[in-house]
């Protein structure tokens, strides 16, 4: 896979990986420096072990969004702290697991495929929606707030939507959780 250590690494465009096992994986602090409003996709080849992760902060610079595709057998893990992406969005067009350790500050979050579970353990903060749609999804953390409209779609069979012991979140306008999700 790719790797890139004890740098701080700007990212400026698309990347992909097309090897087996191709992961991307950043360990130190990221920002993304496209154009204004850009949005920037790291994609893998989809297979067991081909990672997106960010075991530091991911920010960026001029409201550029961020679209993560690990496949259907890879995971998106961010350690780090995500944002403040200001007008930016963050989507995952596809992943098995996805981790946010830290917090989420975005204009949205749109997940449109996950196979397994997406988990955030720190507070998500979105001046806009958030959207989501897979087989299970788990929020721990306490003073989540989604300025718009907030939508689980769980998978039919048998996914789950986890709203952990401390986690309190603000919806500014609907909550919708149907199943019909695309998990699994």
């Amino acid at each position: 896979g790719e790797g890139f250590t004890n740098a701080t690494v700007e990212i400026g465009a698309n990347l992909t990986t097309t090897d087996n096992a191709g992961a991307i994986s950043f360990t130190s602090a990221s920002t993304l420096k496209g154009s204004a409003n850009e949005n920037i996709t790291l994609t893998t080849d989809g297979a067991t072990n081909s990672d997106i992760t960010f075991s530091s902060t991911l920010g960026n610079t001029a409201d550029e969004d961020i679209t993560f595709n690990a496949g259907n057998a890879g995971d998106v893990i961010v350690t780090g702290a995500l944002g403040d992406f200001g007008a930016g969005d963050v989507f995952v067009t596809n992943a098995f697991d996805v981790t946010f350790s830290n917090t989420v500050t975005a204009n949205t979050f749109d997940q449109t495929a996950g196979k397994g579970t997406t988990t955030f353990d720190g507070a998500f903060n979105l001046a806009g929606n958030f959207a989501w749609d897979g087989k299970n999804l788990t929020i721990n953390g306490a003073g989540n707030d989604a300025e718009g409209s907030f939508a689980a779609d769980i998978d039919v069979s048998a996914g789950k939507l986890i709203f952990g012991n401390n986690a309190t979140t603000q919806i500014g306008t609907t909550l919708t959780q149907t199943n019909t999700g695309a998990g699994g």
